[in-house]
């Protein structure tokens, strides 16, 4: 982790620069879509798993909205999966917010995020917050 806190560039539904709504940023596309499309068939995050830059889309249902709270960016090294990052809105821009890695043993998953205030009673309700809490929670996800 750095010394950083992320920060939205411009007001918008939050008055609080550090309670940043992020709505436009590069998510991982199997968490993306177990969110999104419940019912469809989950495959588990691997390590090999990469953030890729073709796997931007710009429509409503393929973008994740949340409210980031009081966080800071994540430094992440290359055997992690990068999550979800802060987007173009964000300050610092396109830097990481949640990543998971497996054990070598492939038992053993951890998932880390920048903002302790995320999974707050505050924050939960707002915006998908509640979506990404409850899949983080659930105890087998593949």
């Amino acid at each position: 982790m750095f010394g950083d806190s992320v920060v939205r560039t411009s007001y918008y539904k939050y008055l609080h620069p550090k309670e940043c709504y992020i709505d436009s940023c590069r998510v991982h596309t199997e968490f993306l879509s177990s969110i999104k499309f419940p019912n469809k068939k989950k495959k588990v995050i691997l390590n090999e798993d990469i953030l890729d830059d073709n796997n931007i889309t710009a429509e409503d249902d393929y973008n994740l909205k949340f409210v980031y709270p009081y966080g800071q960016s994540l430094s992440t090294d290359i055997n992690v999966s990068v999550i979800f990052n802060s987007g173009i809105v964000a300050y610092p821009a396109n830097r990481s917010l949640a990543a998971c890695t497996l054990s070598n043993n492939r038992k053993g998953k951890l998932f880390v995020m920048g903002s302790e205030r995320f999974f707050d009673d505050e924050f939960f309700e707002k915006e998908e917050n509640k979506k990404i809490a409850v899949f983080i929670y659930k105890p087998y996800y593949n």
